[in-house]
């Protein structure tokens, strides 16, 4: 979700869902939503140029990107199932969610040298991740273009946040039961909110200890800019 603190936008909100890989994957293959054109029917064949790291990511693992001409290109190279659930819900536009979802442009491959050539602060990143001569990335709306001051919240929707037999199931059952995906059906896995000419920035540690009970201040803070015991 992100929300412009600037007086001019106050009143403009976007979503952008963040559904779990378990959610993602069911969508995929609902029998719902059978795909219908081969895999690469909606590649971009030219990748964007002049590609900066998106400043205002505020959790998950992918590299974000982003274009002077309002697109987020996120890092869909070790998600097969963030590929498919854009592709297969791009082929069925009167599914219902596609009003919580941000437009989707295709998908893209640039090899790792371009991208550094781009945008050499994502080098570092790379490194972390041997072996890699070339990245996949889905290009979607960047719901914050244009905002001056943009606020954001990641949340983390479902109870189950795993894939029935992943490698990390365990992990993300842990984690499931040990915050608020438990008890209220999702969480927190990161914020910042402009507040007093400043930001405040929670990272995902700080957003797993939030509690059931805090939730709701948390929340009304978001969306109406004051601060909450706690946060």
């Amino acid at each position: 979700t992100a929300i412009d603190s600037a007086p001019r936008r106050s009143s403009a909100v976007s979503f952008c869902a963040g559904h779990s890989d378990a959610l993602k994957e069911s969508l995929a293959s609902s029998s719902v939503l059978r795909r219908g054109k081969g895999p690469n029917y909606d590649l971009i064949r030219c990748p964007p140029s002049r590609l900066q790291l998106f400043g205002n990511q505020v959790a998950g693992r992918h590299i974000m990107l982003t274009t002077s001409d309002g697109r987020l290109c996120k890092d869909a190279s070790r998600s097969q199932q963030e590929l498919r659930f854009y592709t297969t819900m791009h082929q069925h536009p009167s599914h219902p969610l596609h009003e919580f979802l941000p437009k989707y442009y295709g998908h893209f491959l640039i090899s790792a040298c371009d991208l550094v050539q781009q945008c050499p602060r994502v080098k570092e990143v790379l490194q972390r991740r041997p072996g890699h001569s070339s990245l996949r990335f889905v290009a979607l709306q960047d719901v914050t273009h244009g905002m001056a001051r943009p606020c954001l919240v990641d949340v983390k929707m479902g109870r189950q946040q795993h894939t029935p037999g992943a490698h990390n199931s365990e992990s993300k059952m842990r984690k499931s039961r040990e915050t608020t995906s438990a008890t209220l059906g999702f969480r927190l896995c990161g914020m910042q909110l402009y507040q007093g000419a400043q930001y405040t920035r929670q990272d995902k540690y700080q957003c797993r200890r939030h509690t059931k009970e805090q939730m709701q201040a948390i929340l009304e803070a978001f969306f109406g800019h004051q601060s909450p015991g706690g946060l």
